[in-house]
């Protein structure tokens, strides 16, 4: 049976590289699009140059981000405006979603597991025998010992190979639109990521984590792959799960204009990053 998101075509977008504050900008122009009826859903694939530490709407910037260490590795920053935890973005792949809840009705886990299962789909196209964990929700107490890092733990429908975390994906909505986007590591810089975040006498204990509890595509298939050999298996496995019909699409000027007036005035700003949710 056909899945109702197939009901209207959709765009695809696979963009250059830009910087954290791009990328979020255009994340946040393309849901508002939708939102007035401008655009049909949207598949976005994109990439971050330089790398950037992205954090969660709820997170505070202070207790999370170690200044010097992406400074180190020159990376910056951005807050993003969906929850979850701290990711690097860094030789990635990473995807967006933007769809009305009146075309994907659901809760945040129901919408969260019928995305995954598109990205899931696209994973296996090469290779990758990907899943979704079936890990339980974080209770308040498992909540309290975690890190400020996203790959250190899976939960309920998260993409994983073999019980280790693939894909860090967080949702968020606004004016009745869903916005889901995550991170899907080519390679898994481990080092790089403990050094990005304030992990205090924690930092050995989460690298050992990360490398029994996360993966990237390269180490699932064994050799390099490249953004636009994920790309490609990406959308193909996305639109043959659901039935999709992707029609590749640019920006139109208002919502290049909206963008380049959000990553002003919002996520390339010191005030918008730092605050204190």
């Amino acid at each position: 049976m056909k899945h109702a998101m197939a009901e209207t075509p959709w765009r695809l977008i696979i963009d250059e590289a830009a910087s954290g504050a791009r990328n979020m900008a255009l994340d946040e122009a393309l849901l508002e699009s939708h939102a007035t009826g401008v655009s049909p859903p949207i598949l976005r694939l994109y990439r971050w140059t330089p790398g950037a530490i992205s954090i969660g709407y709820f997170q505070s910037f202070g207790r999370e981000v170690h200044e010097e260490g992406c400074r180190r590795h020159g990376f910056e920053w951005v807050r993003r405006i969906t929850g979850g935890r701290a990711v690097l973005h860094h030789r990635e792949l990473t995807y967006a979603v933007v769809v009305s809840g009146d075309i994907l009705p659901g809760s945040v886990l129901d919408t969260y597991r019928v995305i995954s299962e598109g990205l899931v789909a696209g994973l296996r196209r090469l290779g990758i025998p990907a899943a979704l964990s079936e890990d339980p929700p974080p209770t308040r107490d498992s909540l309290s010992r975690l890190s400020a890092a996203c790959f250190d733990s899976t939960t309920t429908s998260e993409v994983s190979v073999e019980g280790k975390k693939l894909v860090g994906s967080a949702q968020g909505r606004v004016r009745g639109v869903i916005l889901q986007h995550g991170s899907i590591p080519l390679q898994l810089d481990r080092d790089a990521v403990v050094d990005c975040l304030n992990l205090g006498t924690r930092t050995e204990a989460i690298k050992r984590i990360l490398q029994t509890k996360a993966t990237a595509v390269s180490e699932c298939v064994g050799r390099e792959v490249s953004f636009d050999e994920l790309a490609e298996h990406m959308q193909a496995g996305f639109a043959e799960h659901f039935g999709l019909r992707l029609e590749p699409a640019g920006y139109e000027p208002a919502e290049r204009a909206r963008a380049a007036e959000l990553t002003e005035e919002k996520y390339a700003t010191e005030r918008w990053n730092r605050a204190i949710k």
